[in-house]
């Protein structure tokens, strides 16, 4: 009759829908093994190109002329002693005996002549010293790294990784540390060039520290791979129950269809989730990049990995998708038929559905047998 309605007026004939089962096989996926590297993985991440910098160039132009102070400075001081020395020759040469004003000026120019000579061979030591530096320093571009390394790395903790480098250990100990080393970023086309200016053992650090960035955001993807492969294994298994159940009517296929659209969004909600979470875990690891601790690194992506996984597990929100479900189910096809059929349905027959639905309702929160997620719980909805 023409106005009146029931779940059973709103069957269809859908086909089953597969299309969202995601081929992936990863049952016995291990997150350690998956976070292992491979050799030639570890050879690409420690390998920087790099090519001789002239940004650097003031700086190395004011330690040369340091230098020609120094040489400078040596040359005078060697003018002095050496017109010292022939003054002190000529008067032991033209003195047989000395008055005593003759030996206390005698006595004075052999201490000027032995403080000149200290003076000079100080002076000539720092300045073969410097040679020594100038030749060691070197100044030197980083090509190509990646712009997430600079941005989210590097320029955050600019200061901090200078003075790390400073507090380097080199084959020389005094040297203006305000002046070495120089870190400077370029932004180009493929990312950012990063010039170096520093002793070997400043480069080294400094490729270390890269490499260990790399390394870092090599696990953080490695984690949001594994993340979202266990999740779409759990999605599939839970999907394929459902296609599993027992189809009594094609109302069924409309709820499942509304049941696994839920399951959907959740996973892409987890991913997006996880994705900002191992991000920010990420970021907070700069401190052990700097320190070449990879341990530590590995160890927190693995257990923050873990921890997420369990705290945010696709089985428990099974039971609050069967409810959004029916509820979804509910308003899509009864208050939907309800308010647009030209012949409203009695009093009595509103109250007879919205005990059904509420039986229903409180069957699916309250029933053990509804309560988990194989097949036979399936098959009772």
């Amino acid at each position: 009759e023409r106005g009146c309605w029931s779940l059973y007026a709103l069957e269809k004939d859908d086909d089953n829908d597969t299309e969202s089962v995601i081929s992936d096989d990863t049952t016995s996926l291990d997150l350690n093994d998956y976070l292992n590297e491979r050799p030639d993985q570890i050879q690409k991440a420690s390998t920087l190109d790099e090519s001789t910098s002239s940004i650097h160039r003031q700086e190395l132009e004011a330690i040369k002329a340091e230098l020609e102070k120094k040489k400078h400075d040596n040359e005078n001081l060697q003018t002095q002693f050496v017109a010292a020395q022939e003054e002190i020759q000529r008067q032991k040469a033209h003195t047989t005996q000395m008055s005593a004003k003759q030996k206390e000026e005698f006595d004075k120019l052999s201490k000027k002549i032995e403080e000149l000579n200290i003076e000079r061979q100080k002076i000539e030591t720092e300045r073969s010293n410097q040679l020594k530096m100038e030749k060691a320093i070197k100044s030197i571009d980083y090509k190509n790294i990646q712009i997430e390394i600079v941005q989210d790395f590097l320029t955050p903790k600019f200061y901090h990784i200078l003075n790390y480098l400073k507090q380097i250990k080199t084959q020389f100990m005094n040297y203006q540390k305000d002046k070495i080393p120089k870190m400077q970023f370029e932004q180009t086309i493929n990312g950012y060039t990063v010039s170096i200016l520093g002793f070997q053992e400043h480069h080294d650090t400094f490729k270390g520290i890269v490499t260990c960035i790399r390394e870092l955001l090599r696990l953080k993807q490695r984690a949001i791979d594994f993340h979202q492969r266990k999740l779409n294994q759990r999605a599939n298994s839970i999907k394929k129950t459902i296609f599993k159940v027992k189809q009594k009517t094609s109302l069924w296929k409309q709820y499942s269809k509304i049941f696994i659209q839920l399951l959907d969004e959740k996973s892409n909600e987890f991913i997006k989730k996880f994705y900002d979470y191992i991000q920010q875990v990420s970021k907070s690891l700069i401190k052990q990049c700097i320190s070449n601790d990879l341990n530590t690194i590995r160890n927190e992506i693995r257990k923050q990995t873990d921890q997420f996984m369990k705290n945010n597990f696709l089985i428990k929100e099974i039971e609050i998708f069967k409810h959004q479900a029916f509820e979804e189910f509910i308003k899509q096809n009864i208050i939907f038929q309800r308010t647009y059929h030209e012949k409203k349905p009695s009093k009595k027959s509103i109250s007879v559905l919205e005990k059904l639905i509420d039986k229903i309702r409180n069957s699916l929160k309250t029933n053990s047998s509804f309560i988990d997620h194989e097949l036979k719980h399936f098959n009772l909805i």
